[in-house]
Parts: structure tokens; sequence; C-alpha cells
């Protein structure tokens, strides 16, 4: 799932990633309704986070 918000910004291709994902992965699909809340704010972590890695010489 990691993967599907690294290589999407678009919300609708995010929900049908994770619906994918949960199919494959438990033989149920998912009402588009349950998976979209939880693709916004994954998408809006993605956003609206960064950080920097720290380096030590």
């Amino acid at each position: 799932m990691i993967q599907a918000v690294h290589e999407t910004d678009n919300l609708e291709t995010l929900v049908r990633k994770i619906r994918a994902i949960f199919e494959f992965s438990f033989e149920e699909l998912l009402p588009r309704e349950e998976i979209e809340p939880i693709a916004r704010a994954l998408l809006a972590v993605k956003v609206n986070s960064s950080f920097d890695l720290p380096f030590q010489r």
C-alpha cells in the first residue's frame, strides 16, 4: 500500500489500487465508500509531510 501511495497523487487511482490490493490479499471486494476516506487521508499525509534525513559526518 505504501508503494501505491508513493506512485500516485490521484485519488481515483489510489482508490483503485487499494481496492485491488485488498481484493488480492483477502479475496474480498471493499466498497469504494470505505476506501475513499482512507485514500484521502493517505494522500493528505503524503502531501503535507516532509522530513530531513539527519546526516552525520
